[in-house]
């Protein structure tokens, strides 16, 4: 019989259990940043009305929580890290988080929502009407064929 089989099925109520009772004890280390987790999705948040401190804040915090990954065998997906900057900022901001360079992104998606840092809802609506023709489309195609 080979070696033992551990973890969990992927999709799992218990996966996602267990991932959030095994990160819980990160928001203990960050200082200046709000940590919102929502299932396997975790959010860093500053406010502030300077510029320079919001990237001061989340350079000095994001790299606390990247070694708290680092030192708990855990690794941080650049992949899916993004930067957005509300407000009035006509510059592209970077910020630098262990090895890594984050530039300012106009629009990301969070948690099914599209965000645009100017915080209008275009890009957000204009997905939901193209899903919703596709939907009335297909429904009206499926209909001529019955």
């Amino acid at each position: 019989m080979g070696g033992y089989k551990i973890g969990v099925p992927q999709g799992s109520v218990l996966g996602l259990l267990l991932y959030n009772t095994f990160i819980n004890d990160i928001f203990w280390f960050a200082n200046h940043v709000k940590i919102c987790n929502y299932v396997d999705d975790s959010t860093v948040l500053v406010c502030h009305s300077d510029l320079g401190m919001v990237i001061q804040q989340l350079e000095d915090d994001c790299s606390v929580i990247v070694k708290w990954f680092s030192d708990n065998l855990l690794e941080l997906n650049d992949e899916k890290c993004y930067l957005l900057v509300f407000g009035d900022n006509n510059t592209k901001t970077k910020i630098k988080i262990a090895k890594s360079e984050l530039k300012e992104s106009d629009c990301e998606k969070l948690l099914g929502i599209t965000f645009y840092k100017k915080l209008n809802f275009k890009k957000h609506i204009e997905d939901l009407c193209r899903k919703a023709n596709e939907k009335i489309h297909y429904t009206c195609t499926c209909t001529l064929f019955q």
